[in-house]
């Protein structure tokens, strides 16, 4: 058995996106915001905790998801991954009118895979990113940017 530093002690990842996503047509785009904490274990898998926007900031229904994550990806300079993450969706519905301001919620199981590349810049990283939900047709592409603690 054979154990390196790297494997002994995780690396912290943050992370911060912005992207777009949508629906089946192209009138459905928005933008989507995710920012993501994880452990990279073995640096060969990270397991995170994301939040993440799927809504215009100014829309009258907010759909925010949080998921804990897991993605497997490969090691050095140029990475290639893929991950799966499981939640919850949370909708906030308004009433657009200010006198009778009255707010609606929803909550729903939330599954989101996704595939990428991330080019590792010593403790920075830059990605890309695209993604859907399995069981609907909505997708999302994203750019990101991180960094790495500790570990290697």
């Amino acid at each position: 058995l054979v154990c390196s530093p790297a494997a002994a002690f995780p690396a912290l990842e943050i992370e911060v996106a912005g992207g777009v996503s949508g629906r089946d047509s192209v009138q459905s785009i928005a933008p989507t915001r995710a920012g993501r904490v994880g452990l990279d274990l073995f640096d060969r898998v990270t397991v995170s905790m994301r939040g993440m926007s799927l809504s215009p900031v100014s829309a009258p229904t907010q759909v925010w998801g949080f998921l804990a994550d897991a993605h497997v990806h490969t090691r050095g300079r140029f990475q290639v991954n893929g991950g799966l993450g499981v939640g919850f969706a949370l909708a906030t519905f308004s009433s657009g009118d200010r006198a009778l301001d009255v707010n609606l919620s929803g909550v729903r199981p939330f599954l989101l895979a996704d595939v990428g590349v991330r080019l590792a810049l010593g403790h920075f990283f830059i990605g890309l990113n695209a993604g859907g939900w399995p069981w609907t047709p909505m997708w999302m592409g994203t750019l990101s940017f991180g960094v790495r603690f500790f570990g290697d």
